[in-house]
């Protein structure tokens, strides 16, 4: 279980959330920037509307890979899809800003994704944490099943030596 306290680190515990802030924020912002990246690659005409489905389509897409990679290889990843929650808040909040100000239809959309990305993200990280928690009580569950069979089984081998030493002594 992840409260087991029995660990002793030869480092602060400020830098083992550091680091994994970090590996998170690099998760975060790596395919951003790619994503970037490649659509400045493009032809200048087909920039604008190669961003628009790269930042609403592919970009969660890649997202939602990253947080089930994580979940594969055996990370809780809880973190992360809360990285991604406020990732997309910042740029709801920046979209719903700017529409106020400038009332443009692409920002008064930004801000409608951004609410739609917030909410099914949420609800991944509602799912994630149900699975985290079914998956604690399982783990407990297996200890405790194993733990009873254990006694069970000294129980049973010391009635065998008591019953083999009856069988001697008469």
């Amino acid at each position: 279980m992840r409260n087991d306290r029995s660990t002793i680190t030869m480092y602060p515990l400020v830098w083992h959330w550091a680091g994994r802030a970090l590996i998170y924020l690099i998760l975060l912002l790596v395919p951003a920037f790619a994503i970037q990246w490649l659509v400045e690659q493009l032809p200048k005409n087909a920039q604008s509307t190669t961003a628009i489905v790269a930042n609403v389509v592919a970009l969660p897409l890649i997202y939602m890979a990253i947080y089930l990679g994580l979940r594969k290889i055996g990370a809780r990843s809880q973190k992360f899809i809360y990285f991604v929650i406020l990732l997309f808040i910042a740029l709801g909040y920046a979209e719903g800003k700017r529409a106020f100000t400038t009332g443009q239809f692409q920002s008064w959309a930004g801000l409608v994704m951004s609410i739609f990305y917030v909410g099914a993200f949420s609800w991944i990280a509602f799912r994630g944490a149900k699975a985290n928690r079914n998956d604690t009580i399982a783990a407990y569950d297996a200890a405790r099943e194993e733990q009873i069979s254990i006694q069970a089984e000294a129980i049973l081998r010391a009635q065998q030596l008591q019953q083999q030493r009856t069988a001697r002594g008469k």
